[in-house]
């Protein structure tokens, strides 16, 4: 049976760098093999399958709506479960050869509700044709170079459809996209950081920084923990709020921080602490940073419990948190591991690229970017199946989700 090796997401934004959806990223073949080249329809059936009927869905695109891959195969047969329109954006891959069975299809899956985007979109026999039927136009801004773009973005104008810039990864083609009238935007430009030479990080951040480090020292006793929460009322309602939020699921409504720390723990608190703080650290920037940062940090903490480091799960999760510290904050990494105190091992990795640490970082990333090659390195150096790790991402991201209540 072909299952499902790896299933990621990618987010993609609006005009105010807001997460409307994410395309579903998977290959998929036998479990023996890694990443084989198989039959593409069969591989969106499973992941079809896997996400809206295995897996609960909700809880991993937070409810988002999910862009998936669609070939001629997938648009002419019944979907293998019942999928709302209101849950599904059908992605028609740019190889699809254009006939009167595609063109039909499409028709009735937009009669039934659903959106249809086109990916990659060039023009070729019949691509007319498919932009009277289409609701979203994916433009690759990697392979196309400006003058083309222009070009095409203008000819797209004359249809009613939405224009979605794709493989964003700097600030600048984001700009360049919203002039040419895109209304979504997909890529990593969201995660670079934008450095303003001379500028420092506001006393507000700064106070939040300060706030982070602290509580990540281990002398800090639990009657000194509660009056460093209490001296914030923000943050005590915030952390309260997380804590009474489905990610716990406690039968009686949580109080006060006291009760807190005597029902889940000083560890636990000082981790959910940790990520309240990081989402107010990045309140004016995408709430995407917050959900990456986070589900970095809970998989690479369920890495290491699968291959049996408890013990330095703790710094691991740690380490997710703060990988996106430069871009929540304005300045150089280097720069801030000199004014906040986290442990040597994390500030190797984030900084130097080196250290114990730096495998868990390479992970998270590898997945994220559905790197195949950095996903064999680290199969093979943690001894762990493309399943195994698949599972714990899933959690991952599930448990990250959240955050979208704090």
């Amino acid at each position: 049976m072909i299952k499902p090796l790896y299933i990621g997401r990618q987010p993609i934004l609006d005009l105010k760098k807001e997460t409307v959806a994410y395309e579903i990223l998977y290959r998929a073949g036998e479990q023996s093999n890694e990443f084989p080249i198989i039959n593409g329809t069969m591989a969106t059936n499973q992941v079809l399958y896997s996400l809206f009927y295995s897996l609960d869905f909700q809880k991993i695109l937070g409810g988002k709506k999910a862009f998936i891959n669609f070939t001629k195969e997938n648009l002419l047969q019944e979907f293998p479960v019942d999928i709302a329109p209101n849950h599904i954006v059908i992605e028609l891959l740019e190889n699809i050869d254009i006939d009167n069975e595609v063109l039909d299809a499409c028709k009735t899956l937009k009669n039934k509700g659903y959106k249809i985007a086109l990916d990659d979109f060039f023009l070729k026999d019949r691509s007319l044709e498919l932009l009277h039927i289409a609701d979203i136009v994916k433009v690759d801004w990697v392979t196309t170079n400006i003058e083309e773009i222009e070009q095409l973005t203008k000819f797209l104008k004359r249809y009613d459809v939405s224009l979605l810039a794709e493989k964003i990864e700097h600030e600048k083609e984001y700009r360049d996209a919203i002039e040419l009238g895109y209304k979504y935007f997909q890529g990593y430009f969201f995660e670079k950081p934008t450095i303003i030479r001379g500028e420092d990080v506001s006393p507000t951040k700064w106070t939040y920084l300060k706030l982070f480090s602290l509580v990540q020292r281990p002398e800090i006793e639990s009657e000194e923990l509660v009056k460093i929460i209490k001296h914030d009322p923000a943050l005590a309602f915030k952390l309260l709020n997380l804590i009474n939020s489905a990610a716990f699921s406690l039968p009686n409504e949580v109080k006060s921080v006291e009760q807190a720390i005597t029902l889940i723990g000083e560890t636990e608190i000082r981790r959910w602490l940790s990520l309240v703080l990081m989402a107010n650290l990045c309140e004016d920037q995408p709430e995407e940073l917050i959900i990456i940062a986070s589900t970095r940090a809970r998989f690479g903490e369920l890495i290491a419990i699968k291959i049996g480091q408890h013990h330095v799960s703790p710094t691991i999760f740690l380490l997710g948190i703060l990988s996106l510290i430069d871009t929540m904050t304005g300045r150089p990494m280097d720069e801030l591991f000199k004014k906040i105190k986290v442990h040597p091992s994390i500030i190797k990795a984030l900084v130097e690229k080196s250290g114990p640490l730096f495998p868990f970082l390479y992970l998270m990333l590898a997945y994220e970017r559905a790197n195949e090659n950095g996903l064999k390195k680290c199969s093979e150096y943690f001894n762990l199946s493309y399943e195994d790790i698949t599972k714990c991402y899933l959690e991952a991201a599930q448990w990250a989700n959240y955050l979208r209540d704090i």
